[in-house]
């Protein structure tokens, strides 16, 4: 889990928006940061006070405390969510926050959810940005500019580009004779062929052991 601490004239100025949040009396955000692919996501901890607006869709956000059929008291809001470059996230990221244990207790156990629940929302926007519930969403001003995926920038409707294996190197005879049955001869290590390889397997699996 991964719960950071964010300087709030950085995250204010980020927002290309920032009317839905008072900031007043703010130093600092603390956030989550969700990785997708290649895009960082800073997701703000806030007081539902900070909010000038009231919340009204639930897949906008993740509860981290409620009294019963109260208002959430702090929320997690995937709204108001922005993307941050590996040399954003390097600079503007204050190192973990201070929180009471109580408060670290109830993150971590919404951690796994969040993580679930704000990928669906990316995939939701995605499929459907022009939707109302995504009005207030900071999203539409990030994933377009956002660094995408290699994976997404190739083309695997025709067999024109063709898709590059990694290269391997092995340690073991065990290694070799699983890699060797799916991978192209060529991606594998000539020294490792050369020493587990067909003509000197039954070599490479002698030991001496004292013999």
């Amino acid at each position: 889990m991964l719960l950071v601490n964010m300087p709030c004239v950085y995250f204010k100025n980020k927002l290309p928006n920032d009317d839905d949040i008072n900031f007043e009396d703010m130093l600092s955000v603390d956030g989550i940061i969700t990785e997708q692919g290649q895009h960082i996501f800073f997701s703000p901890i806030l007081n539902n006070n900070a909010l000038t607006y009231d919340l009204a869709d639930s897949d906008a956000y993740l509860t981290l405390s409620t009294l019963d059929g109260d208002e959430p008291y702090s929320v997690i809001l995937y709204e108001e969510s922005i993307a941050l470059t590996d040399e954003e996230f390097e600079t503007q990221i204050n190192g973990h926050s201070i929180l009471r244990p109580s408060e670290y207790d109830e993150i971590k156990a919404k951690y796994e959810p969040f993580k679930a629940n704000f990928h669906r929302y990316i995939e939701a926007y995605q499929r459907d940005s022009n939707n109302p519930i995504f009005d207030r969403t900071s999203l539409k001003h990030f994933l377009e500019t956002a660094p995408q995926s290699h994976l997404q920038k190739m083309d695997f409707s025709s067999n024109k580009q063709a898709i590059r294996q990694p290269f391997y190197d092995v340690d073991t005879q065990k290694e070799y004779d699983f890699v060797s049955k799916t991978v192209d001869p060529t991606r594998i290590s000539k020294t490792d062929i050369k020493t587990f390889g067909k003509e000197n397997k039954g070599q490479s699996n002698k030991h001496t052991f004292g013999l």
